[in-house]
């Protein structure tokens, strides 16, 4: 079967910026709010655990080279996490502008621009998603500058906790996402380059998430925990000179952010088809119709099943990416011996 790998520079960028929106955007459901006390170590923990998973797959596994039914799952997967992506952006801009509008209009507008991605290709749709790095690190700036005045050490939630708390609030917040995949399937490189990129990518996920929990509690205090969205309260709260408003600007950046997520998602499940079929006509259709039918569960499945389902489908394809190599390990063996 036909390979293709990417550019790991220009791939593991993406792979950060697709992880850090999660920081930003939410579960909208109602859930357990835990203190930055508690959180700080628990992004540390589960941070360490995602890693020693990648090391043991990357030690276990180097080729990424997956037989053409489990390209059928991760084109499956994939198109899931878009549709999941696309839904939370929607749900996103309709919290956050209070507007009336059909959501099926936005999932028309939304399908259409994907349709236009996938057919430019993974590699300039991964040159887009690294554009919007530089106004997401930005608007993450300003959001820190405009709430420093507002930022109260008095408001930190400062208690006794125990390690049962922290194991809890990792628990909650732990999920294998897909984004993993792609540079484990699709990226250039060795085993310890690979690594090397994941190790960068987690330390700055958790300084970033570690700065983020404080800024949230300093200016909220306990007031943070009954805020559907702590971040998004932030930026309407948020002041900087005369600018006394700045939420639309943030509001545009993330939800751009979150969209090239889905897109790299979408056009991730655009090369698994054309691994499975090489002289697939219209992938970028398949995929596009895949990302519908993804629109569609998503918006039968609570988050909760969507987060489950994902971790699930990512775990089950790390576990393909093992056998494969050791499939293919015996393979070798019994050539060699032969």
């Amino acid at each position: 079967m036909r390979r293709s790998k990417l550019n790991a520079r220009a791939l593991f960028p993406a792979v950060f910026l697709m992880l850090a929106i999660d920081l930003i955007i939410t579960a909208f459901t109602e859930k357990e709010y835990f203190r930055a006390q508690v959180t700080i170590p628990a992004t540390i923990l589960n941070s360490a655990l995602t890693l020693g998973i990648l090391w043991l797959l990357l030690r276990l596994s180097q080729s990424g080279l997956l037989a053409k039914w489990c390209h059928v799952i991760l084109a499956s997967l994939m198109a899931f996490s878009a549709g999941c992506t696309i839904t939370r952006t929607e749900q996103f801009w309709r919290f956050t502008s209070n507007a009336m509008y059909s959501s099926m209009l936005i999932y028309g507008i939304f399908l259409a621009v994907l349709f236009y991605l996938l057919r430019s290709g993974m590699e300039t749709t991964l040159r887009l998603v690294n554009l919007m790095l530089v106004p997401f690190l930005f608007s993450i700036g300003l959001l820190i500058a405009a709430n420093l005045v507002q930022m109260q050490p008095e408001n930190l939630i400062v208690r006794p906790f125990s390690m049962c708390e922290i194991i809890q609030s990792a628990q909650a917040g732990f999920c294998l996402s897909p984004v993993l995949l792609i540079p484990l399937v699709f990226a250039k490189g060795d085993r310890r380059r690979k690594m090397r990129s994941f190790s960068k990518i987690f330390g700055v996920i958790v300084i970033l998430g570690t700065i983020l929990s404080l800024l949230g509690e300093m200016v909220l205090g306990e007031q943070a925990a009954q805020q559907t969205l702590v971040f998004h309260s932030l930026s309407r709260l948020g002041r900087l000179s005369v600018f006394k408003r700045m939420d639309a600007l943030h509001v545009w950046i993330w939800s751009m952010v979150e969209f090239s997520k889905a897109a790299l998602y979408a056009c991730t499940a655009q090369k698994s088809i054309l691994l499975i079929r090489v002289d697939c006509k219209h992938p970028e259709i398949w995929a596009v119709g895949g990302v519908l039918l993804g629109v569609i569960l998503a918006n039968l499945c609570s988050e909760g099943w969507q987060q489950v389902i994902q971790s699930a489908g990512t775990a089950g394809l790390m576990v393909c990416l093992v056998a494969a190599a050791m499939r293919e390990r015996r393979h070798h063996g019994a050539q060699n011996a032969v």
